[in-house]
């Protein structure tokens, strides 16, 4: 096999450093021989971009979106190297989705592609944020479910998106992701078992996405400009 490759996945583990003048790559310390024999059983499996996007049920352009924020983990972390996949990976990330999906039954589900244009948010975004604060998904076979088959609650994620800041979020979602109630939350927050602080929201800084979707549910109404058009505001109107 070519030396670029397992030199690539070496600096990916932090063994290996590409050179100062750009040309190839030096070893930081002693690699053992399993990690070589590891190395080279793990590209027998590897996948493309295109065959990693059909494994998880997606075109290939949507593979970057996981990607990019690094919700799924690339083979090799160098910017300059082909994008390649691991089954591993692209396994765990699919186990993280299913392992939001609630059995009971819930109305207005869209798939999660569907669902960031709903609420005007990147894809990536959404799988962030449906990872971070644990938002139930609904799947028909979450056993066999691929990344097509998730669905989530539009108006689940209007409500996250508006009220969650900095890492914050409220005590009812705090509470639902912790599996405890609403009193036991309290309880934590005035011994100081959890910490409390008071976000303010800005009128700026924030996506244009997000902004929207404060504003809507603020009843802030877009200027009429038709389907095909972006959404605009009155500044009186948000101001």
């Amino acid at each position: 096999m070519s030396g670029w490759n397992p030199a690539r996945r070496l600096a990916s583990m932090g063994l290996a450093e590409r050179r100062t003048s750009g040309q190839g790559f030096v070893l930081t310390g002693y690699v053992p021989t399993e990690i070589i024999n590891d190395i080279a059983t793990d590209f027998d499996v590897l996948l493309n971009a295109t065959d990693a996007g059909k494994y998880l049920g997606v075109e290939r352009f949507m593979m970057a979106k996981p990607t990019k924020p690094g919700l799924l983990k690339k083979y090799f972390e160098e910017k300059n190297a082909s994008p390649m996949y691991h089954p591993r990976d692209l396994d765990g990330f699919i186990e993280k989705l299913r392992a939001g999906v609630e059995r009971s039954k819930a109305e207005d589900l869209l798939d999660i592609a569907p669902a960031s244009h709903r609420v005007r948010i990147p894809t990536e975004r959404v799988v962030e944020t449906i990872l971070r604060n644990r938002l139930p998904l609904h799947a028909v076979d979450p056993a066999t479910a691929r990344f097509p088959d998730f669905r989530v609650s539009p108006a689940v994620l209007r409500e996250v998106i508006a009220t969650d800041h900095h890492g914050t979020v409220r005590p009812t979602r705090a509470a639902k992701i912790l599996g405890i109630n609403l009193r036991t939350i309290h309880s934590l927050m005035d011994t100081d078992v959890l910490k409390s602080c008071d976000i303010e929201e800005l009128k700026s800084g924030r996506l244009p996405g997000v902004e929207a979707v404060i504003q809507l549910n603020r009843g802030a109404q877009p200027l009429p400009l038709g389907p095909r058009a972006n959404m605009i505001f009155r500044r009186s109107d948000v101001l």
